[in-house]
């Protein structure tokens, strides 16, 4: 693993930048303005110690303004996945759609020296990776072979977050429940050493900081699941999701009460459906803010190999089942894996559960085993988000340059909606559909020039 501190950094950065923080802090009990508050630190330390006491007390936005950017390297897809759960940061993740991962390396745990455990993951590992390079040979597409990789296997991020952020990371990989886990607790202690030299002020905040752990599942006990084969459930939305977008609409553009807007909906917009087809199609195209008072909650079944699609959406409430729980049965084969290869593919899973239980038997903790899943395996996951936020998740994911597996989870998505809304719904789909454009260019599916042509513009 290799974590850098991407930019050109030298002691005068340093003591600008918390010269600007220091001036941050300052200004909100300040007399004069932004330029005399910046000039009142002239010394380094005398800001510093400023910065500290300030975060000390609780007020840790000032260090918001202290962005960082990251390279991290050599992480497996378990680190990406918790890491992109993060909802005020920003990454590029080299894309396993795009990629050969033919030659890929892997995280591996300490096991404590076992020899012999050692032995068997480096081999499990492997045959997902030979597997994989054999389907790619086999001309299988390299968005579908990536369902054969290991969740050992590594990758490359490209990573942007505020100080704050980062000192939560640090915090919650070295002294929370995460700290469990061998690769995030060396992440974390790779992150403190940035943040030793990048953001000092924090430096006291993490020694001081108490080691929590969470003992939720101490207190309950052990509860068996069948990790049940489900399908995509719009488990909670909003009640009159078309009446609630139109009256916060009016809200939102004439200052009335909820009352007012309620009698004037009432009286004027509901039953002119005309009118009601170009207001949701101009909120879309201009002004979505009405969209955000409507809620969506769904269920979803996804593969550990396209679920970072949906978790890069930032703007969602997502909740992903802690991975020593799952189900090494529950797995997505592609429709491109069949015959001899879907034989290959079998196989794989089948290992995984030997030796799986190899390891329980040899008393290997649970954290380690997370590594014992093949990227085509399932999970169960919980999402809410607003209007605004699946409208624009199904602009990207229903276009078909999308990956098919969380296309066919949009459609279905848009499906459940549909039985819900009709105006809303309405606007729930890809721009060649929704707009009649395609943002795609010379890489467009050819779609647009059908739905052009149907409607008389070619």
């Amino acid at each position: 693993m290799k974590v850098e501190l991407l930019e050109s950094y030298d002691i005068n950065k340093k003591e600008e930048i918390l010269k600007l923080l220091a001036a941050a802090g300052k200004i909100s009990r300040f007399k004069g303005d932004i330029n005399e508050a910046i000039d009142s630190f002239t010394d380094y330390n005398k800001a510093l110690k400023y910065i500290e006491r300030i975060v000390g007390m609780g007020h840790e936005s000032i260090s918001e303004h202290d962005y960082i950017l990251l390279g991290i390297t050599g992480v497996s897809p378990f680190v990406e996945l918790t890491l992109i759960q993060e909802r005020i940061a920003s990454f590029t993740i080299k894309s396993r759609r795009e990629v050969d991962f033919s030659r890929v390396s892997y995280f591996k745990p300490d096991f404590k020296g076992d020899m012999k455990v050692s032995k068997k993951y480096d081999e499990f590992t492997k045959d997902c990776i030979d597997t994989y390079t054999k389907f790619v040979e086999n001309g299988i597409p390299l968005e579908d072979s990536r369902f054969a990789l290991p969740y050992s296997f590594s990758n490359v991020i490209f990573m942007g977050m505020d100080a704050r952020v980062l000192k939560d990371l640090v915090v919650r990989f070295t002294k929370g429940y995460e700290s469990r886990y061998e690769e995030l607790r060396q992440l974390g202690e790779k992150l403190y050493d940035i943040l030793e030299v990048r953001a000092p002020y924090f430096v006291k905040s993490i020694l001081e900081a108490s080691d929590e752990k969470d003992n939720v599942v101490d207190l309950i006990g052990d509860v068996s699941g069948s990790n049940e084969r489900i399908d995509v459930n719009l488990l909670d939305c909003t009640n009159n999701i078309d009446d609630t977008i139109f009256i916060n609409m009016l809200i939102y553009y004439y200052n009335l009460s909820y009352n007012e807007a309620f009698k004037y909906y009432q009286d004027n917009i509901k039953n002119n459906s005309s009118l009601k087809d170009k207001l949701i199609m101009e909120m879309y195209k201009n002004n979505q803010k009405p969209f955000t008072q409507v809620n969506f909650t769904f269920e979803i079944p996804f593969s550990l190999a396209t679920l970072p699609q949906l978790v890069r959406h930032r703007m969602q409430r997502i909740v992903i089942p802690d991975f020593k729980v799952w189900d090494h049965f529950y797995y997505k084969t592609p429709d491109s894996i069949t015959g001899k290869n879907k034989e290959m593919y079998d196989e794989l899973f089948l290992k995984s559960k030997e030796v799986y239980d190899y390891f329980k038997s040899k008393k290997i903790k649970d954290e380690d085993l997370i590594y014992l899943h093949v990227n085509g395996n399932m999970v169960n996951i919980t999402t809410s988000l607003d209007g605004k936020s699946l409208a624009w998740i199904m602009h990207l994911r229903m276009c078909n340059k999308a990956q098919w597996e969380i296309r066919d989870i949009a459609s279905k998505m848009v499906d459940l909606v549909k039985d819900k809304s009709l105006y809303f719904s309405s606007v729930l789909g890809a721009d060649c559909d929704i707009l009649g454009i395609c943002r795609e260019k010379k890489e467009s599916c050819g779609k647009i020039k059908v739905i052009k042509r149907s409607k008389g513009y070619e």
